[in-house]
């Protein structure tokens, strides 16, 4: 997005709700990203939703396709096909795709990650300065990668400069006696900490 501030993004899922609720347009505007750049598409049947996410994985003037894929994992051989073919795609475009969902087989894909979200350890932090920005965290975990090995960092997402730093610097546990930002503070950010 920092490389193409006009991108188009395509999310598909099904209609019945995402993940854990629906996509919020204040919440892509607090973070930075212009609902305006997304496009949703909602389809029930779970073949419809992969045909759909094929689909948009083939346009060259998408930035990327964000698949929610609810129960289509669940029959193994439909799986593998359909994820043959939306790697394929993905491939054949130069399009960037996220399979996003419970847990499923990784047969087919590049990468499997699990993220899930962890406590905010720059804000639980001893510093006092730290205390009044809340900073979103996960904690990510690099399953499955072809050609490569798993892998675990914390992500902390800075709404300012719109970049994720690595939080593992920055973890109590192990981290050295002295509490630093995630991120290069401003001139009067910079003074705050020091004071």
């Amino acid at each position: 997005m920092a490389q193409n501030p006009n991108a188009t993004f395509i999310w598909c899922a099904p209609s019945y709700g995402g993940m854990q609720g629906r996509i919020s347009a204040e919440g892509l505007a607090w973070y930075g990203l212009s609902p305006a750049h997304f496009i949703f598409v909602h389809e029930q049947h779970p073949m419809h939703l992969m045909a759909a996410c094929e689909e948009a994985l083939q346009k060259h003037a998408v930035a990327a396709v964000i698949c929610e894929y609810g129960v289509a994992y669940q029959k193994a051989d439909k799986w593998q096909r359909w994820s043959r073919r939306l790697k394929r795609a993905a491939r054949t475009s130069g399009v960037l795709g996220f399979m996003i969902g419970a847990d499923a087989p990784a047969c087919g894909f590049e990468t499997k990650w699990q993220v899930r979200s962890c406590p905010d350890v720059l804000s639980s932090s001893s510093s006092a300065a730290l205390h009044a920005e809340w900073h979103p965290t996960w904690q990510v975990d690099l399953c499955h990668a072809v050609r490569g090995r798993p892998y675990q960092d914390r992500l902390i997402w800075n709404r300012t400069s719109h970049r994720f730093y690595s939080g593992s610097a920055h973890d109590p546990v192990s981290a050295n006696s002295t509490d630093l930002p995630a991120f290069m503070p401003s001139g009067q950010d910079r003074q705050a900490l020091s004071a």
